[in-house]
């Protein structure tokens, strides 16, 4: 099944233990209303982001990712390309993005999210291998969000009203969507509800029943 083949976990490597403090930093981090970068983190930032476009396009990763996910990377702007994107394949919340490394990205490691709302943790799933050389080439002082928590959610926001397409019910926060939007797909997809919730990051399969939704309403 190909939802399973390439978007698949590593289960036995799973723990669970209190989340660390430098990982409260990455928590916290990206929920800055308002950030400054100079001109070298977004020529930096581009690079990525040109990657992991073509990666989206070129890989064959969109079988692997929803259909109202793909349409929504196809309508957001470059700022907003990489959060989103990272936020589809791993399916973390958007303030666990700050765990992520780009040390991570290119040496393409099994990267541990812990849960931000419980002691949870889990290993998301690796990128596929995809033009290694373009990816040594990316900066290691390349930053992963260039965006404001703000500016990003109004680009998802944006992006879905222009595509029509209806926020799930149960749905706060717009950065929210992709999960409910992946969670949905793969349980079409017969995945079951309790690896979907341990690739939620959640503690229980109850909470992880409420992501769940007729993927033909969405």
């Amino acid at each position: 099944m190909q939802s399973n083949s390439i978007k698949s976990t590593d289960q036995e490597t799973t723990t669970r233990r209190p989340m660390l403090s430098s990982s409260k930093e990455g928590v916290h981090s990206v929920y800055i209303r308002k950030k400054q970068y100079n001109r070298n983190d977004i020529h930096r930032y581009l690079k990525l982001q040109n990657y992991f476009k073509r990666m989206w396009l070129e890989s064959g990763i969109q079988k692997s990712i929803s259909p109202q996910s793909n349409m929504i990377l196809s309508s957001l702007p470059s700022l907003s390309f990489v959060p989103a994107f990272l936020q589809v394949w791993t399916m973390c919340r958007f303030n666990e993005l700050g765990q992520i490394s780009i040390s991570d990205i290119k040496n393409n490691k099994k990267i541990l999210i812990n849960s931000s709302k419980s002691d949870h943790s889990r290993i998301v799933p690796r990128f596929p291998r995809y033009n290694m050389q373009q990816l040594r080439l990316i900066s290691s002082k390349t930053l992963i969000l260039v965006i404001s928590y703000t500016a990003y959610k109004k680009a998802i926001t944006k992006a879905r009203n222009y595509l029509h397409i209806e926020t799930p019910k149960g749905i706060l926060d717009c950065t929210h969507i992709f999960r409910h939007f992946e969670a949905s797909w793969l349980h079409s997809e017969n995945i079951s509800i309790h690896d979907i919730s341990y690739m939620l990051g959640h503690s229980t399969d109850q909470a992880t029943k409420q992501y769940i939704h007729n993927i033909k309403e969405l």
